[in-house]
């Protein structure tokens, strides 16, 4: 009997040894880990800044009724704009998502515009872009320390027009102005530089396009009694700034880098 048993385990043992070399022969096979994503700076969270730059500004008026020959009047000119900035961004490993709004205060130039017609009087427009500002959404990708974006939304204009006639003779100068808040549209690209302690500096150029408007230049001693303008106003927009991130984001002493 004990060499029955002892035959059995020896045949048990010489039918699992070669499972066993091959498991020895055969490592098991683990994949490699995947590669970690790019490391980018992080421009996600709340910021705060300001900005300087100079707006050129196109100005459009039509007379309607054929005050000086039904006319329409194109100049341009450009000045000085600064202004505050605020935003939120959202950040998913190397895109970014957000809002901002902005306000700038304007310097214009060649804003008058002044004709003489013998026999008939002097005619003047004043057409000045006085301050503006845009609530939009960008998105945009970033690339190491620096973010670019596209961005577009809604724009608003405090513009001032003004119409005056002066006829020759008695009749007195009469003059008619606007001045009012306009809503319109923008659209324009950027770019951010991260450069350290949350701080970053940007550049950004805009076109805005703002709502046409009406008004009436009323001349009770020159017929028919009133003549209708029609105003239109655009402008691009070039400037650069500053902004800081509250949450820390861009580059510290160390790369920040965006979370995973």
């Amino acid at each position: 009997m004990k060499k029955i048993l002892l035959a059995t385990v020896a045949l048990g043992a010489l039918a699992a040894a070669p499972a066993m070399a091959a498991d020895l022969r055969t490592p098991a096979y683990k994949a490699p880990p995947p590669p970690p994503p790019p490391a980018c700076a992080q421009f996600g969270g709340f910021y705060l800044g300001g900005h300087v730059g100079a707006a050129y500004v196109r100005r459009e008026t039509t007379d309607v009724d054929f005050l000086w020959n039904g006319a329409t009047t194109v100049n341009t000119g450009s000045g000085f704009a600064g202004g505050i900035q605020a935003g939120y961004n959202w950040q998913f490993h190397c895109t970014v998502w957000g809002f901002e709004a902005d306000a700038s205060w304007a310097s214009d130039s060649n804003k008058d515009f002044n004709s003489h017609f013998p026999g008939f009087g002097d005619f003047f427009l004043h057409r000045e872009l006085k301050s503006f500002g845009t609530l939009r959404s960008k998105t945009g990708v970033v690339v190491d320390n620096v973010m670019l974006y596209v961005t577009g939304g809604f724009a608003w204009a405090r513009v001032n027009n003004s119409v005056g006639f002066d006829p020759i003779g008695a009749a007195p100068l009469v003059t008619a102005s606007n001045d009012d808040t306009r809503w319109g549209w923008t659209v324009g690209f950027g770019s951010e530089w991260s450069w350290g302690g949350g701080w970053t500096i940007k550049s950004e150029a805009l076109y805005m396009q703002f709502q046409n408007r009406d008004f009436t230049l009323f001349t009770p001693n020159v017929a028919p009694g009133s003549f209708r303008f029609t105003s239109d106003t655009s402008a691009w927009v070039a400037r650069v700034g500053i902004n800081y991130y509250f949450g820390g984001g861009g580059f510290g002493k160390g790369p920040v880098r965006a979370a995973y």
